[in-house]
Order: C-alpha cells, then sequence, then structure tokens
C-alpha cells in the first residue's frame, strides 16, 4: 500500500556525480544510496517531484514514486 512522503533529504556528490536521497513518511523511510540515480537529469526529476509536488507517494512493492490527487492546472 502506497505511503505518502511528508518529508525529504537530498544531496549531490559533485565530485563523483551521485546523488542521495532519503523520504519519509510516518513511521517509516526509504533511503535511496549514492549510486542510484544513473545520471544527475534523474537525480533533477526526482528532486523536481518532491520539491514541486503535493502529494507525493511511495510504493514500495512497485518501486515507485509519484504524485497524484492533485487538481488538473492549479495555476502554479
Amino acid at each position: 500500500m502506497p505511503v505518502q512522503v511528508t518529508t525529504y533529504y537530498a544531496r549531490w556528490k559533485p565530485e563523483n556525480h551521485t546523488g542521495y536521497v532519503i523520504i519519509y513518511w510516518a513511521g517509516g523511510a526509504k533511503r535511496f544510496p549514492e549510486g542510484s540515480f544513473e545520471s544527475p537529469d534523474e537525480f533533477r526529476v526526482v528532486v523536481d517531484l518532491l520539491r514541486n509536488e503535493s502529494p507525493v507517494w511511495w510504493d514500495e512493492p512497485t518501486g515507485r514514486l509519484y504524485a497524484s490527487n492533485e487538481p488538473v492546472g492549479e495555476g502554479e
């Protein structure tokens, strides 16, 4: 069952071009270790989703991070 992400921690390591992300929800956390992202663009997409969308959900069985139940055209 998907859980709603409440906060996150992200960092980028320029010397070897690796990103690190932890997402948190009520009662749990998921760590994406350094090297989990195949490119800076992939890391940027994940951080953009976490930063700009709400709500954001994590589904452990499918390994998906996604935004949903957001009104279309909310004028941001």
